[in-house]
């Protein structure tokens, strides 16, 4: 198994690039996938891939657009394969798809389903796949000149999910308050709705991620 990560120019869109390949020496194969507090894009080029939570099996085919999962998954994959992923900035998919993320919670789901007109956007790109490298370059292009919904409310949660890497996850739902002229409703409320976890959760996630780089 090959996985591997590549830099981005769109920062306040996409945390990483990321490919990641099997062979037949590799499979089958199984894996615990961790929450990152990041929702995905994926496209599987070939193979047998699925994840398994709580014993419900979810196909990975094709393009598949990735919620907030708020417990750990099993990716299992039974034949040689190949995908191409996008980490989004937590803030990143409401821009694009204007939609509410908290529906993808805890799914991997087609895109094709989900957002059809953003599905025909990016099975162009991935169509024409010819190296990660070039990938990398059309999917920075393309991400680049995507047209944004924002607003205050998305503006001052980009702000929070900062504080909150600033402080690596090390801050309370009080201290974040400190900083915005909400209730803790309103403000999970908003969370729900752009990032898919509360603002809470986004904390506990960011630390427990942290806290694994370190013991890598």
């Amino acid at each position: 198994m090959t996985l591997t990560y590549f830099e981005n120019k769109v920062p306040h869109l996409i945390e990483e690039y990321y490919q990641l390949s099997f062979d037949e020496t590799s499979v089958p194969f199984q894996s615990t996938v961790l929450p990152i507090g990041l929702t995905h894009l994926t496209h599987i080029f070939y193979g047998q891939q699925k994840a398994v939570l709580k014993a419900k099996e979810m196909p990975l085919t094709g393009t598949v657009l990735s919620g907030q999962f708020f417990r750990s998954y099993q990716l299992h994959c039974t034949s040689k394969s190949m995908s191409f992923g996008i980490s989004f900035h937590p803030t990143a998919l409401y821009k694009i798809l204007n939609t509410n993320i908290s529906k993808l919670d805890n799914k991997h789901v087609p895109l094709k389903k989900f957002n059809s007109e953003f599905s025909s956007k990016t099975e162009r790109l991935f169509k024409d796949f010819k190296s990660s490298k070039d990938m990398v370059n059309q999917l920075n292009m393309f991400f680049s000149n995507i047209q944004l919904t924002t607003n205050k409310s998305v503006e001052n949660i980009d702000l929070v999910i900062d504080l909150i890497k600033s402080k690596e996850g090390l801050i309370s739902v009080n201290d974040i308050l400190e900083h915005q002229n909400i209730s803790q409703k309103t403000l999970e409320t908003q969370f729900k709705k752009v990032v898919g976890l509360t603002p809470g959760t986004v904390s506990y996630t960011h630390l427990r991620a942290h806290e694994t780089s370190l013991h890598l």
